[in-house]
């Protein structure tokens, strides 16, 4: 299977990636622009949470979390490729 990074992926996320997530996401809502347009990034992901979104921007707001010894962000490390 080829897999484009700008395909559309989900990962169930473990309680550590939940609590990753909401980190870069409440500190997000604070950017003037997000005040400014009125838009809030959602901040309550919990464990067993789906988050979509496209392989390179999931690979990039959780590259802190994708090295050997890390806590693990998604349940069995597995993604789903939603297209291609």
């Amino acid at each position: 299977m080829k897999i484009n990074l700008n395909d559309y992926c989900t990962v169930v996320l473990t309680q550590s990636g939940a609590d990753w997530i909401n980190k870069i996401n409440t500190a997000s809502n604070q950017t003037e622009w997000i005040k400014a347009v009125d838009f809030k990034y959602k901040q309550d992901y919990i464990a067993g949470d789906e988050y979509l979104d496209q392989l390179w921007h999931i690979m990039e707001i959780f590259s802190p979390m994708l090295g050997l010894g890390c806590e693990v962000p998604f349940e069995n490390c597995l993604m789903e490729v939603i297209s291609s």
